[in-house]
């Protein structure tokens, strides 16, 4: 899927979210950078953007945290499983971390349960399975309709 596939609203969004949810442990890891940074360019978003806003992120008591509402569950979908990707990418899911994904669940109508079930899975794959590997591979499979970053797929509405 190409980002300007995306409106405006949904690419920052998706890239405002994975950043509040990134300092919900009050940390940001080198891999959650190189995460952040890498998503947020494959959104259409300058590098310098991505880093001045990654930066002045922490401490910030000035971003509003209010879970983003996607314009689909599909593109709901794919931001919970990237921000699961992005908790995890530290070897540790904060409990803050698990708050923030269940509010965007539950702001974009999305089940506990199917949040909890692709936790699950994501743990139990180590994180191997295709769709979970969005943020490295910019294509996969024709089967896969799990990535966001996929550049030859559509979200569909």
């Amino acid at each position: 899927m190409e980002s300007n596939n995306l409106d405006v609203r949904d690419r920052s969004n998706y890239f405002k979210g994975m950043l509040i949810l990134a300092i919900k442990d009050n940390v940001i890891v080198e891999q959650e950078e190189k995460m952040l940074m890498d998503l947020g360019t494959k959104l259409g978003f300058e590098k310098k953007f991505c880093h001045n806003a990654i930066q002045q992120s922490l401490g910030n008591e000035y971003l509003i945290q209010t879970p983003p509402v996607f314009s689909s569950r599909k593109l709901a979908e794919h931001f919970l499983r990237d921000g699961v990707k992005l908790a995890i990418s530290d070897n540790n899911l904060d409990p803050y971390e698990l708050q923030w994904l269940n509010s965007v669940a539950k702001s974009n109508a999305i089940e506990k349960t199917w949040l909890s079930n692709n936790l699950e899975e994501f743990i139990n794959t180590k994180g191997n399975d295709n769709k979970y590997s969005l943020l490295e591979n910019m294509t996969t499979s024709k089967n896969d309709t799990d990535s966001v970053m996929n550049m030859n797929q559509q979200i569909p509405t």
